[in-house]
């Protein structure tokens, strides 16, 4: 409705509750794409202090959108208009969401006068008016709610006993309901009444699929909650006038009233049904206006709402850094530029880079680049903040010897493929690797920096030539990949990750560039629950990750454990603050609790604090069921872990070999090249040394020759002989090798794209490595990735 009206700037407020929200942050995201700006966006709940009451209003009465979007509950919205009405702002108009904007209880408010909103369809239901009147005070009498609303609608007690005010006058039986005038009987505006309506009709169409045939029902036969549910998924059926049916989703389709409150002659603000939205029709034609819109100024002229008014012909924007690109001045065209478009946008020849990210890295050129993303360090140090000065850049802490063995074994297959005349040949990978410090903001730094690169300046502003990588093999965890799935998917940019098992990720409308070398969580949660029925644990504990991978298993394995009849008797998340009060907390819930087995759910960086703690309370008598994430990580196969984990049962990644792998690993030499620092990191901390001298804790760090020998370590980076994430990084490095193979042996009118042609070899574009293609490779070319885990036991 906004962008059918030409509104571009606009402001918003919602309720600061789940509705409001998530339902702003699904109309920000849809008014972001449609090309409009939003001046602000507040959020507010009844029971905040006033002062933040005053601040919001004080958002909307400065704001200069003519346009304000609320995404509000009733309660929320009576205390804004509330605020807003002792100072009136401007002017403005109000679009309103359904949970308010067809209130009666709202209309005392003169300055929404014109507001319009979509609304819950109006409905008839025949005799409903005459059952709400249909009762006496006896009836009543028999449920504590009716006997409530007879005497708060009457101001009289029916019996003293009831606990009615003392102060109350018996009722005494000449109370008629039909006199009354309230919510209650006005039966003018059913639309949420409507629904309860229809839900119980649904309810009761599914109960007589179970237990009527054509000729009686058995009132008898036993029906269960699932039944009920399966036979709501077929409810198909129409109720005055009104169709009720629900997708896959359990939602029915979207029908609105689009409402227009209009001044009467009378003084009085109404109602009036002025459009509608039905989602059933096809696409461009589901919002139409049947009547015209009375505007807050009592005109039926769209009233305008724009940050900067078009640019006429021979001038161009100038957009104001810092401001919305709907804010902007209008300058005159330079010479050769002249614009004969209004609104027309000229862009300088040369793109600068505004800043660099500090990042770790591994980089060697090639023709072709692949990027790659790795959780090398575990932990992520911000620096306090002065607001005085930029601050620094964010920098990592404890090396993962493990993690920076899956960086290599990418950097092994592609040393590998370029040595294989019968792969890409005449072509040379190239790889640039980043450390993502297990921190959503540093991957999306690391991924934005494969995407755009990292030159100074851009020129070239045709694109040609080949992208700053063609793929990208990670990033590990869910969170980042979801993230950088979202951006990345805009482009096509194929992301092949080796550990990101969030079922999530699965949605190809969501991330359709998206694939994985290792199966989703959805089927090591099934397998998860057949653990515990096949050793007949019921009453389980579980703790989960506060990210994607342990949220999204946590609800899986919670809808598992209700199918296969087992009970959680406690679920708490773990939070990667390293908090000491809510780790204690945390062990003091499983050792109260009665459950002795406990399912935990969570990637390392999470879970190590809480397992310290295990140690330091000596918490034992527990049987540890582990995901992936944590099977099988070394650190918990130590002297300090075992007595407290020994016994543990996990869901583990098939181990596969690699042969050549372990000679690459122990080749490994530093690197003074700044690209690629991460190799000294790793020389530093395999070597308790430095490259420079350095005083640490009162001592002097030895220095590093770069000669130490890594034949005389062993540690999870030289241990070769059960790679199992590694093994899914080589596999995703071969996809796209292969993928892009395919790419370079195509035959012209034989080819993919339009009209059967190929892609031009000399300038590649990501997107031209197809879905299909990279899903092909994954089962022709390498291991079948049948959904195939392992069991493992910590002994």
């Amino acid at each position: 409705m906004v962008k059918h009206f030409g509104w571009t700037w606009i402001g918003a407020v919602c309720s600061d509750s789940d509705y409001g929200n998530n339902g702003m942050a699904s109309f920000l995201k849809a008014a972001e794409q449609e090309g409009i700006c939003v001046e602000y966006s507040e959020a507010y709940y009844r029971t905040q202090p006033r002062s933040k009451l005053k601040r919001v209003a004080d958002v909307i009465r400065k704001s200069s959108a003519r346009v304000i979007v609320a995404f509000v509950a009733a309660g929320d919205m009576r205390f804004i208009l509330e605020e807003l009405s002792q100072q009136p702002p401007p002017p403005m108009q109000w679009i309103g969401s359904e949970a308010w904007v067809t209130d009666p209880q709202m209309l005392r408010f003169n300055l929404c006068i014109g507001a319009v909103g979509f609304a819950i369809p109006r409905s008839v239901i025949p005799g409903f008016r005459h059952f709400l009147l249909d009762m006496s005070p006896k009836q009543a009498l028999k449920f504590p709610l009716l006997t409530e609303f007879w005497e708060s609608s009457f101001s009289c007690s029916l019996k003293r006993q009831t606990g009615s005010s003392a102060d109350m006058p018996a009722c005494d039986g000449t109370e008629n309901l039909r006199a009354l005038q309230n919510p209650y009987t006005d039966t003018s505006q059913l639309r949420v009444t409507n629904m309860v309506y229809k839900a119980t009709y649904a309810i009761a169409h599914a109960l007589h699929s179970i237990i009527c045939n054509k000729k009686h029902c058995d009132k008898n036969i036993k029906v269960e909650h699932r039944q009920v549910f399966d036979q709501l998924k077929r409810v198909n059926f129409t109720k005055n006038n009104y169709s009720v049916s629900f997708d896959t989703n359990g939602d029915p389709v979207a029908t609105y009233e689009l409402v227009n409150w209009q001044l009467q002659g009378d003084g009085s603000v109404d109602f009036a049904t002025v459009g509608q939205y039905d989602a059933s029709k096809p696409k461009g034609q589901e919002f139409s206006l049947s009547k015209s819109i009375i505007w807050y100024d009592g005109s039926e002229k769209v009233p305008v709402s724009v940050c900067s008014e078009s640019c006429p012909p021979g001038t161009r924007k100038a957009v104001n850094k810092g401001r919305p690109i709907c804010c902007y001045d209008c300058i005159n065209c330079a010479d050769g530029e002249v614009s004969n478009e209004t609104a027309s946008i000229l862009r300088p020849h040369t793109c600068q880079l505004q800043g660099r990210f500090r990042l770790n890295g591994l980089y060697q050129d090639g023709d072709v680049i692949l990027g790659g993303l790795f959780d090398v360090h575990l932990f992520t140090v911000f620096p306090e903040l002065s607001f005085r000065t930029e601050p620094d850049p964010p920098y990592c802490e404890k090396f993962n010897m493990e993690s920076f063995q899956h960086a290599q074994t990418m950097a092994f297959a592609i040393d590998e493929i370029n040595k294989n005349p019968n792969l890409l040949p005449n072509i040379t990978l190239g790889y640039h690797l980043y450390d993502n410090c297990v921190m959503l903001g540093m991957a999306f730094r690391a991924a934005i920096s494969l995407a755009s690169g990292t030159e100074e300046s851009f020129s070239n502003l045709n694109c040609t030539g080949p992208p700053p990588v063609i793929g990208i093999v990670g990033d590990p965890g869910s969170t980042p990949s979801i993230a950088i799935s979202s951006y990345l998917g805009m482009f096509r940019v194929p992301i092949v990750s080796h550990y990101a098992t969030c079922s999530c990720l699965s949605d190809k409308t969501k991330y359709p560039s998206f694939f994985r070398t290792i199966p989703s969580d959805a089927f090591q949660v099934r397998a998860m629950v057949q653990i515990l029925r096949h050793f007949g644990w019921t009453w389980v504990g579980l703790l989960y990750s506060d990210d994607d991978y342990g949220i999204y298993a946590y609800l899986s394995f919670k809808q598992e454990m209700q199918l296969f009849g087992g009970c959680v008797a406690f679920s708490e998340i773990l939070s990667n603050d390293n908090n000491p009060r809510n780790i204690q907390r945390i062990i003091a819930v499983i050792q109260s609790s009665t459950a002795r087995v406990v399912v935990v759910f969570s990637t390392l960086s999470y879970l190590l604090p809480l397992m310290d703690a295990v140690v330091l309370q000596n918490l034992t008598d527990r049987q540890w069921i582990a995901s992936e994430a944590w099977a099988t990580a070394p650190v918990f196969h130590t002297p300090h872990f075992l007595p407290f984990l020994r016994g543990t049962l996990g869901i583990a990644i098939r181990r596969g070999e690699i042969q050549g792998l372990h000679e690459f690993l122990l080749h490994l030499r530093p690197s003074n090249d700044p690209q690629n620092n991460m190799l000294r990191i790793f020389w530093e901390n395999m070597f308790v040394c430095s490259f420079e001298t350095e005083i640490h804790e009162q001592h002097i760090k030895n220095v590093c020759t770069g000669l130490e020998d890594l034949n005389a370590t062993y540690t999870p980076y030289t241990d070769a002989s059960g790679l199992r994430a590694a093994y899914n990084v080589y596999k995703a490095v071969y996809a796209l090798a292969h993928a892009l193979h395919d790419l370079m042996q195509c035959e012209e009118g034989k080819g993919p794209f339009s009209g059967n042609s190929c892609a031009n070899t000399m300038n590649l574009k990501p997107w031209q490595v197809r879905p299909t293609g990279i899903l092909q490779i994954l089962y022709r070319h390498t291991e079948d990735l049948n959904v195939e885990s392992k069991i493992c036991a910590v002994r």
